[in-house]
């Protein structure tokens, strides 16, 4: 009997307050695993944790960004490289965590600041691929 009363009153508020923010944009989507360390996506950006030294995963942002647009800005000791894709502007952050992990965060926007996330994602597995 408590069963059921679970599945009549509990369970449709307990899978609203789990799907809610999710389905309103507001939450962080927690995606995957592996070598990344796991990921998370929001709507113009993608980030994780990546196990490579800084200087290899700046350089492979460098040359994604370079292979895909025309790179507007680079500094690699703020870690920070911004592009252009497609008339979509593309900022990458690259921060060390330690010596042998870093944190890599892509976002893009169209011309009119509207989110982009096809591209961020694009460059991001381009970027983890190359530094793989």
């Amino acid at each position: 009997m408590k069963l059921k009363r679970f599945f009549h009153i509990l369970f449709p508020i307990v899978l609203m307050l789990v799907t809610g923010p999710i389905l309103c944009g507001c939450a962080l989507l927690l995606i995957g695993g592996g070598a990344a360390g796991g990921y998370a996506v929001s709507k113009d950006q993608i980030e994780g944790a990546v196990d490579a030294r800084y200087d290899k995963v700046y350089s492979s942002a460098l040359e994604s960004a370079r292979s895909k647009g025309i790179v507007k800005l680079e500094d690699q000791s703020r870690g920070y490289i911004e592009t252009m894709v497609d008339s979509n502007t593309v900022k990458i952050h690259v921060t060390r965590i330690t010596d042998k992990a870093v944190k890599l965060k892509v976002e893009a926007r169209n011309k009119f600041k509207m989110p982009k996330i096809e591209i961020a994602q694009d460059i991001y597995t381009d970027i983890m691929r190359k530094a793989g």
